[in-house]
């Protein structure tokens, strides 16, 4: 994931909430809901993103302590992005909006200010370039669109490889799992740099 610069990410640590994401693959298939609360339980999670549902519908569903925000491409079971939340946390969103059906994203009610957590998952490595501009150009429009003054956490699947090129040590760190940086890796950095943001899975060790 990618998260603001050290001045900003105080409030997440405040906040003391476990989040995580995770691309499932596809939800589409008996007991995977259960299958996927379970293991929300196991660890302790109190968000959870979530990529390739491959649900085709936009809505809610409860699921014993957690409950699923979800939407979905509505002609195919592709894509498809969500979020699991524990239902102690509930009270706290204000909304959640579904922009496409590889992306979405949560408000919730902080302390001092509103938590926005965004959930992508971004084209592949071998999607067109047309593709990925358009990708980006969404995301960027939506990340300036939200409150300067909030809380803002990017995370999900970006199908990138970030490598561990010097010039970029003050985005990425120092602890990739990679060596080399792909394309869609690039324009990860690109977005993180024009923005502001760390990204934090390359940033602290595994």
């Amino acid at each position: 994931g990618i998260a603001p610069g050290p001045s900003n990410r105080t409030m997440i640590k405040k906040n003391r909430l476990r989040v995580a994401t995770w691309n499932v693959r596809t939800l589409y298939y008996a007991g995977a809901l259960d299958n996927l609360r379970r293991e929300a339980v196991t660890y302790n999670l109190d968000i959870l993103a979530i990529q390739e549902t491959r649900w085709t519908e936009t809505g809610l569903q409860s699921c014993e302590e957690y409950t699923m925000y979800y939407g979905g491409n509505q002609e195919h079971h592709t894509f498809g992005t969500a979020f699991l939340v524990r239902n102690v946390h509930l009270e706290a969103i204000k909304k959640y909006v579904f922009i496409n059906p590889r992306l979405s994203y949560i408000q919730l009610k902080g302390k001092f200010n509103n938590i926005f957590i965004i959930n992508v998952h971004a084209p592949t490595e071998d999607a067109s370039t047309e593709n990925k501009d358009e990708y980006y150009e969404i995301l960027e429009e939506l990340y300036s669109q939200l409150p300067n003054y909030a809380t803002k956490l990017i995370i999900g699947d970006f199908n990138a490889k970030i490598g561990k090129e010097d010039i970029y040590i003050p985005t990425i760190g120092r602890h990739s799992l990679h060596e080399n940086t792909n394309e869609n890796g690039q324009q990860l950095i690109n977005f993180a740099m024009c923005n502001n943001l760390n990204i934090s899975s390359t940033t602290f060790p595994h």
